[in-house]
């Protein structure tokens, strides 16, 4: 039991970084992935909100 709280504290501790490219549209330098229904114009983005 010993190992597993020492390894449970370590996990707690750990910061995992997500690109903010991840959460958009932008893609990376070969290939843009869009998934369906995401807005295209300003007026599709507000009609959404």
């Amino acid at each position: 039991m010993d190992q597993f709280a020492s390894i449970t504290s370590l996990l707690a501790e750990q910061a995992i970084e997500l690109p903010s490219w991840a959460f958009g549209n932008s893609g990376t330098r070969f290939k843009v992935f869009s998934t369906p229904g995401t807005p295209r114009t300003p007026e599709e983005k507000i009609a959404d909100a």
